[in-house]
């Protein structure tokens, strides 16, 4: 019934004509928005949970735990720690870390999630998840995974799932975790693979994405991050690369999906703006989007030149439009050169213009969690 509900408050929001009509959405159902720390007070008072607990269970400082109260962990498996804390079973957890955490779910092809993913559903202690840990490890030593199974498709997720389930015990377990060593190093390909061949398809790189430095090494590092150990990047760098790379609502939901994210929520001030001003923009001007996320579910292996790229908006005609063309314009009119445009902010990229009309909304979110969003902008 909940998921009823938000997908009918998903198509109310993709149909919302202006600004006005978006704040009075957000108004209206600002009893929905999910936030963490509602979520937090409310699961502490249900299971008469206390912080000294919590930090005890999750082998924290009090002072740390009591941090959750209002933000949520920094770390993803503090999530777990604390849905396991709450006595959730492994759909309740998995839940908790999409929705309300923004992380991805537990995935049974990483091998810190399996164990989880064990722990949870034989009902063992987050404690015993740095035992398994150090086993795993002493696996990876002794035997070097083969390179043919580095996709990570010799066995299929579900069926993997199905088999984890089904172990009883720890030596079991870890016979399982030996067994699976291969697909454990494959993990999170699918995602790494539609992020390349999206980079492809635009004849784009990850350097090309954003001019500031810092940020450039941020998107950098999360890129080889997921490349080289299989670590999915967090949620809103994961968007903010969508919004970069030009993507559809529905593309970056496809992103989401292969990350184990759930998609854009309607119930998060932040994700709601961006299906408004992406939606908004798609309606108006779709031709700006790439078309890479249906090049590759349809399969097609041929790169296709795009209709419109170096997409800027010129404030002059109200629209995006090519870059070139804005200069053909601008010189017929004897126009400063394209510098002088920067310089004046007439021209910007789709994501400065994401990032514009954000701002314009004037959210009610906490000033520090929409500023880092925007920061990657």
């Amino acid at each position: 019934m909940e998921e009823l509900r938000t997908m009918a408050f998903r198509d109310i929001l993709e149909r919302c004509e202006d600004n006005e009509n978006f704040l009075k959405l957000m108004e209206e159902h600002q009893d929905a928005m999910t936030v963490w720390a509602d979520v937090f007070a409310y699961w502490m008072e249900e299971k008469n949970g206390t912080i000294a607990a919590l930090a005890a269970y999750c082998k924290v400082t009090r002072n740390t735990a009591r941090q959750w109260k209002q933000k949520i962990p920094t770390k993803r498996e503090q999530v777990v720690g604390i849905g396991m804390y709450w006595g959730f079973q492994l759909e309740q957890i998995n839940r908790l870390l999409t929705r309300n955490a923004k992380y991805p779910a537990l995935y049974v092809k990483n091998p810190e999630d399996a164990i989880f993913i064990y722990l949870i559903h034989n009902k063992k202690d987050y404690s015993m998840y740095e035992f398994y840990m150090e086993e795993y490890r002493k696996m990876q030593e002794e035997k070097e995974p083969e390179q043919k199974h580095l996709d990570g498709t010799e066995e299929k997720t579900f069926e993997l799932n199905a088999a984890l389930l089904e172990v009883m015990g720890d030596q079991e377990f870890k016979k399982f975790l030996e067994e699976h060593m291969e697909v454990f190093e494959g993990r999170n390909r699918k995602l790494y693979k539609f992020l390349e061949e999206y980079f492809k398809l635009e004849e784009r790189n990850i350097n090309s994405l954003v001019d500031d430095e810092k940020l450039k090494n941020a998107y950098n590092n999360a890129f080889s991050h997921l490349k080289r150990k299989g670590i999915v990047p967090r949620r809103n760098l994961l968007i903010a690369m969508g919004i970069h790379l030009t993507m559809p609502v529905e593309d970056i939901n496809r992103m989401l999906e292969l990350a184990g994210m759930e998609a854009l929520c309607p119930k998060d001030r932040i994700e709601s703006a961006v299906i408004f001003v992406l939606e908004d923009l798609y309606l108006n001007d779709s031709v700006l989007f790439s078309d890479a996320g249906r090049k590759l579910t349809a399969g097609l292996e041929e790169l296709i030149d795009r209709c419109c790229p170096d997409i800027v908006w010129n404030e002059e005609a109200c629209s995006f439009q090519n870059i070139e063309d804005v200069l053909v314009q601008k010189k017929k009119s004897g126009a400063p050169d394209i510098e002088k445009f920067y310089e004046e902010g007439e021209l910007e990229s789709v994501a400065d213009y994401v990032k514009r009309r954000i701002r314009e909304l004037e959210l009610r979110e906490p000033e520090e969690d929409l500023e880092l969003f925007l920061q990657l902008l």
